[in-house]
């Protein structure tokens, strides 16, 4: 199973929800966030080790937010963070990984 975050509340909301599917079914949870450049960043010509700080950023919070969700729900959480476009690279993990279910958060209209 897998779970994608932006690390808004609607998210977290998702990924909770996926962790305690993951819980009832026994099943491994990963997290994943594509990253992308903020249009700040993106505009002033970020240098790459700005990128590299952003992107360890990142990854920091989607480690943090696996460790206190395995702790919450007692279930294995994985992480997946990368600099790439979200559709593309949920696709290659579905395929890699042989993903059966993505919960995703969704905005209201």
């Amino acid at each position: 199973m897998i779970a994608t975050t932006n690390f808004t509340d609607i998210a977290t909301n998702a990924i909770h929800y996926a962790a305690n599917l993951a819980e009832i079914t026994g099943s491994k949870l990963l997290l994943f966030h594509a990253f992308s450049l903020s249009i700040h960043s993106a505009n002033s010509r970020i240098s790459s080790n700005g990128f590299d700080q952003e992107l360890n950023r990142a990854k920091w919070e989607l480690k943090i937010l696996a460790s206190e969700l395995s702790n919450l729900f007692s279930i294995e959480i994985d992480v997946h963070c990368v600099f790439s476009p979200l559709e593309e690279e949920l696709n290659l993990l579905i395929a890699n990984r042989k993903i059966e279910l993505v919960v995703m958060g969704m905005a209201e209209k």
